[in-house]
């Protein structure tokens, strides 16, 4: 009988024990979780820093690289320079180069990395190669395979001093090159000095002037359609 009522013995509940041993693992449990929180906040924050600014620097890279492939390949945007191409182009103008797979054509502008000149030069397309170009020295007139040219776009017509010496016209444009003047026809530096330009020189053609705004828009409103 003393075994089986010791068998049934139990401790006392005590209430009072009971909740302070609950409230000290309730604040140390509390404390711990606050401390790590702290701990992690920042930790967070400064992985989402890391995040913004990779993600940003991916994209400006990805938008640079294709930038330069765009202006390489496709497009540029270039300045002239100077009063060579008076009075289609003024000094200072923006203009939009487009360069894939372009094909100089018989009035083309045309950007033109110049060998002789050793500088970027602008200048329109006259002749393209297999056609004979002649020069008027009296008139100033010029002629395309025996055409006399209607250029409207031109300041002048050329002076007979302003002819040049480097050819005796006529002359048949090689394979691969053209032969350009300015529309200064009196103030510039193009093939009748510094000889016919190669394909490889042209960087593209003019397609639009972009500033002055007030002068937005083509460049070819003054090229006879019958020509162009």
């Amino acid at each position: 009988m003393d075994s089986e009522k010791k068998e049934f013995t139990a401790k006392v509940f005590d209430a009072e024990e009971f909740e302070n041993d609950t409230e000290e693992i309730e604040e140390e449990y509390m404390t711990f979780d606050m401390t790590e929180y702290d701990e992690e906040k920042p930790k967070a924050k400064k992985s989402a820093w890391l995040k913004e600014f990779y993600e940003w620097t991916q994209a400006i890279a990805i938008a640079l690289v294709v930038a330069l492939i765009i202006n390489q390949f496709f497009f540029a945007i270039v300045q002239v320079e100077g009063d060579s191409m008076l009075p289609t182009l003024v000094n200072k103008q923006r203009l939009v180069v487009t360069k894939f797979l372009y094909k100089p054509e018989q009035h083309d502008i045309v950007i033109v990395k110049s060998e002789a000149l050793g500088k970027h030069i602008v200048k329109r397309v006259i002749a393209v190669p297999g056609q004979e170009i002649d020069i008027d020295s009296k008139t100033g007139d010029v002629y395309v395979d025996g055409v006399m040219l209607d250029e409207p776009y031109i300041k002048d017509k050329i002076h007979p001093l302003r002819v040049g010496s480097r050819y005796n016209y006529p002359i048949v444009v090689p394979e691969d090159t053209v032969f350009v003047m300015g529309d200064n026809r009196n103030n510039s530096q193009d093939s009748r000095s510094i000889g016919v330009v190669k394909f490889d020189e042209i960087v593209g053609k003019a397609s639009l002037r972009i500033l002055p705004l007030d002068k937005f828009g083509g460049l070819y409103k003054d090229v006879p359609k019958t020509e162009k």
